[in-house]
């Protein structure tokens, strides 16, 4: 019985110092149900290109206690690289953010500048700078685009106004809203 007791009181060692963590490959559909498959949203992007998805207990998105979390028309988005907060601004990688909103998206490595394009807008924004085209007519941003990590990182809530939708940001709980204007379809 000892001995019994002795094994038992091992594999329970081992087991509770092995990190273990687990990933399926999912979809958008099998992780979010009622999910409309048209809406493109940046989850779709990646989990159906056959990423690892964590599996959660609750298969319904909802707010990240200790980072940004990002609604847009009231449901939470999950996107694949966390969203920066740095000079009171909230950044996403480039390429994800304009594909969220379905811009085509392209780069420029003699100039740093990302392109974002689809019929009715175009937006250049270079990295390092305060300044960005949106259909050839120059703006101001609050803080830079900058690149870390091999990515390169612009303002969430410029992006979003460009494109005509209203930016709210809930810093109590960490959470960005985004709205349509009108409370249409992106």
């Amino acid at each position: 019985m000892k001995r019994f007791i002795c094994i038992v009181s091992i594999v329970c060692i081992l087991f509770s110092i092995i990190p273990v963590t687990s990933f399926a490959w999912l979809t958008r559909a099998d992780r979010y149900p009622e999910s409309k498959p048209a809406f493109g949203g940046s989850a779709s992007k990646f989990v159906d290109k056959g990423l690892p998805a964590p599996i959660v207990a609750d298969p319904y998105p909802s707010a990240v206690p200790g980072r940004i979390n990002i609604k847009f028309d009231g449901e939470f988005e999950y996107f694949y690289e966390k969203p920066i907060l740095t000079d009171g601004r909230v950044f996403l990688p480039f390429r994800e953010l304009f594909e969220f909103f379905d811009l085509s998206v392209s780069w420029d490595d003699e100039s740093n500048t990302a392109i974002a394009k689809n019929e009715e807008t175009e937006i250049k924004i270079t990295t390092g700078s305060t300044t960005a085209y949106v259909n050839g007519n120059l703006k101001t941003l609050d803080v830079p685009a900058f690149i870390t990590g091999g990515r390169t990182y612009v303002p969430l809530r410029f992006v979003a106004e460009s494109l005509g939708y209203s930016v709210g940001w809930d810093g109590r709980n960490g959470i960005v809203n985004i709205y349509t204007s009108g409370g249409g379809a992106r």
